[in-house]
């Protein structure tokens, strides 16, 4: 009997405990750092690359995970809409050079095979290639190429590929 009650006096001092002492809000903690909270209820931030040394992947995902986080995953159409949001947003039709954004997807390449996989190693489940890549794979005139990582287009919204080692003028953070 004496268990049981010690039980149930834990138990209800925890409760009391977590119910007066709310938990942090991630929208104002997300805010607060410069990001914004996205359908997923992940923070994202979006950058661009000259004034973070960014222009290549690799010099974006540094960044990121400089930031405590890494580059994005997008794991459906809807966290998609809302990077995509950033990017129209922040872009302008009237500007030159490459407006596209680096995500975190970049080709696993092993011998004369290719897969696409997110920095966090996770395949991906929900993909938005443009209808020039409807395979996904990572081929230039039916070679596999090396050092290919996804971008999302600023005119639709749709992933492309092309080399890590090339530019793109922005790119997001996960947080």
């Amino acid at each position: 009997m004496r268990c049981y009650l010690i039980f149930v006096f834990i138990v209800t001092l925890e409760a009391y405990m977590i119910a007066n002492h709310p938990q942090p809000n991630v929208e104002d903690s997300c805010h607060d750092n410069g990001g914004n909270l996205g359908p997923d209820n992940r923070c994202y931030g979006f950058y661009q690359s000259d004034e973070f040394d960014g222009s290549t992947w690799k010099q974006a995902q540094d960044f990121c995970r400089q930031q405590g986080g890494d580059m994005a995953t997008i794991k459906n159409a809807f966290v998609n809409a809302f990077l995509y949001n950033f990017l129209a947003n922040n872009t302008s039709p009237f500007l030159w050079g490459n407006q596209d954004a680096w995500i975190g997807l970049i080709a696993n390449i092993t011998n004369t095979t290719c897969s696409w996989v997110w920095t966090d190693g996770s395949r991906p489940s929900y993909t938005n290639w443009e209808n020039l890549n409807p395979t996904n794979k990572c081929y230039f005139n039916n070679t596999v190429v090396g050092d290919q990582a996804a971008y999302m287009n600023y005119e639709d919204g749709k992933w492309s590929f092309g080399s890590a080692m090339g530019q793109a003028e922005f790119f997001f953070c996960a947080f």
